[in-house]
């Protein structure tokens, strides 16, 4: 039912859900005793963003007035998921570019005398700090460095 809806881009109500044929072979709509079901795609555009659907366990007959309503909140909806999604990029973005710039700021008080040690422990401290962008954080990590045939650890 939800592929069918996505596919279609169409909304769907179903004043009957049970003998409705893209509902009725739904196993929740038996399970859950559902009367009435309408599912609405959550659209910006051409994209599909997510879906709404809103089932009854009472008899219920979707008005006008309730269709155009739903289909008003699930564009204000789709828009306010796209506004997250992209909020979400750039906080990523400035995340990555902050990074950037506390291994230049690194860099620079390199050229003024910090030990290669302390700076590669400020590097790894930026880098362990990126690892919470795939999830959560990491709490250890090494640098090893390859010099005159040995491995030097920092």
């Amino acid at each position: 039912m939800v592929g069918q809806i996505i596919r279609s881009g169409s909304p769907l109500f179903a004043d009957d859900s049970k003998t409705h044929p893209q509902f009725r072979s739904s196993n929740f709509v038996e399970r859950e005793g559902v009367c009435s079901s309408a599912g609405i795609p959550l659209k910006v555009g051409e994209e599909t963003v997510g879906i709404l659907l809103s089932n009854y366990c009472q008899p219920h007959p979707f008005s006008e007035d309730e269709k155009k309503g739903v289909l008003l909140f699930s564009n204000q909806a789709a828009i306010a998921i796209l506004d997250a999604r992209l909020f979400d990029a750039v906080e990523k973005k400035r995340r990555h570019l902050q990074a950037v710039y506390e291994a230049g700021k690194i860099i620079t008080a390199a050229s003024v005398g910090l030990r290669r040690k302390e700076i590669l422990r400020q590097f790894l401290e930026q880098a362990v700090a990126l690892t919470a962008e795939v999830g959560s954080k990491a709490t250890v990590g090494t640098i090893h460095i390859f010099e005159e045939g040995l491995i030097l650890n920092v």
